[in-house]
């Protein structure tokens, strides 16, 4: 009873803390993204963020039955009583570690609910064609990793005419969207979605998440139609650091490229934001990032990069991570922008961030870890949640492959996967992925775990 009674009053400070910089009127739910947005997955499901791991197929469901459905109102629920889902763990280890700058459901904050009930906010991520194989991403977010790592993924869902018909009334009544991939500027879809909404939206604006290498003909003069922002993903402004990370791209032309984005911007009074992913190979030269976003007048956001674990910080031993924020907290930044205080409030997001992966890290190193028995219950574990017997000799020889490249000191956590949610969930990657695909996405899980416990 008493631990009871400490837990209920350690929750109400925790919200307490939480709510202490949002507005008076967004503080009667955790996340108001199931009542503003939603998200449209490669795979035809239907999420309300990109970190919402539970999701509505459109294969089984008409859009409108999805957003006017009875599982999405018990979602609205749940984040007004603060009972944070399941399928909702990426914010939930921010929030119960005490992050609360780094929890991302405070972001739809900012979202005003359309009186007719339409989402504000669509979040669009329909296919994964890209032209560059990131040091970091995976098969399920580019087809170039798939292809070197021999998996080409041919998803059942296609979004055709039918998607777009549905889609029409929810454009209409957008406020503000985001186009991601792959490289969204080689995805045929969006440029009728982009034509549709410039049609019967046109105030809505479009934001772009691009890797800055496609500037053609067709990008140009779409660009010029509606209200268009870019998110342009550059990790250095070091060539050697940048051309190690997003491989197969090259400095020169997208430093060129990117002038030409942030002269139409300027022009036209847009935004542009450079977006990171801060990793063992590009940490020293964040500072750099965020004086020259600051020097142009543009936004600076970071990624929270948690696989691969062998490129994230997260997976740096804890003194290793003690330096990087020594370093952090060194650093000086010229104010002389609109956006240096909103882009300096980001970076030290990012301390706020290293400062509690570095008690991960400490708390992880004191796991008393044998290799042989911690794999061997790993590979027993994931077997019994994805139901795969031990005479299937593809599932098994597959499960094997996975737990090489997961990493020993996130292992003991594959307990928390035992819920519908995570079980579904690994069995679809495993239908689709690669082996180290499904091993990077199923770290990602395991590491929030690690962090709930971490703070427990």
């Amino acid at each position: 009873m008493i631990r009871s009674f400490k837990k209920y009053f350690s929750q109400k400070k925790r919200i307490k803390e939480y709510n202490k910089n949002r507005p008076h009127n967004k503080r009667d739910a955790f996340c108001w993204a199931p009542f503003t947005a939603l998200r449209f997955h490669r795979n035809g499901s239907v999420q309300v963020c990109c970190h919402h791991i539970d999701y509505f197929s459109l294969s089984e469901n008409p859009l409108q039955n999805v957003w006017l459905g009875s599982e999405l109102e018990n979602m609205r629920n749940q984040m007004k009583q603060y009972d944070i889902p399941p399928s909702c763990n990426f914010c939930a280890s921010e929030f119960y570690s005490n992050n609360f700058s780094n929890v991302i459901a405070k972001s739809y904050d900012y979202y005003s609910i359309n009186e007719n009930k339409y989402p504000v906010f669509i979040d669009f991520s329909l296919s994964n064609r890209c032209n560059l194989a990131c040091a970091m991403c995976d098969s399920s977010l580019s087809s170039k990793v798939g292809e070197r790592r021999g998996n080409k993924i041919n998803f059942d869902f296609k979004y055709d005419n039918d998607f777009l018909k549905q889609l029409e009334p929810f454009l209409r009544n957008l406020k503000s969207s985001v186009f991601t991939g792959g490289e969204p500027f080689l995805i045929d879809i969006y440029y009728q979605i982009w034509e549709t909404m410039t049609q019967i939206n046109p105030q809505a604006q479009i934001f772009v998440t691009t890797n800055g290498t496609v500037l053609n003909d067709r990008v140009k003069d779409i660009i010029q139609k509606g209200n268009f922002n870019f998110n342009i993903s550059i990790d250095s402004f070091n060539k050697d650091n940048y051309e190690k990370i997003r491989i197969g791209a090259n400095y020169e032309q997208v430093m060129q490229n990117l002038d030409y984005f942030a002269s139409y911007c300027k022009e036209k009074k847009r935004e542009l934001t450079i977006t990171i992913c801060p990793m063992q190979i590009n940490w020293k030269d964040i500072p750099e990032i965020v004086q020259k976003c600051n020097d142009n007048n543009w936004g600076f956001s970071f990624n929270n990069l948690i696989k691969p674990w062998k490129l994230a910080l997260w997976s740096l031993p804890n003194d290793e991570i003690d330096k990087v924020l020594l370093f952090y907290k060194q650093q000086e930044f010229l104010e002389n922008s609109s956006k240096s205080p909103r882009n300096i409030q980001t970076f030290n997001a990012l301390i706020d961030l290293l400062q509690m992966w570095s008690k991960v890290a400490e708390y992880l190193a004191k796991i008393e870890i044998d290799e042989n028995r911690a794999t061997e219950i790993f590979v027993n574990s994931l077997s019994l949640l994805i139901n795969a017997h031990s005479d299937d000799n593809l599932y098994s020889e597959r499960i094997k492959s996975i737990a090489q490249f997961v990493p020993l000191s996130l292992m003991s956590f594959i307990d928390f996967a035992s819920n519908s949610h995570y079980k579904k969930l690994l069995k679809d990657e495993i239908e689709l992925y690669d082996d180290e695909t499904v091993a990077e996405h199923l770290s990602l899980m395991l590491f929030h775990k690690a962090v709930v416990v971490t703070f427990a």
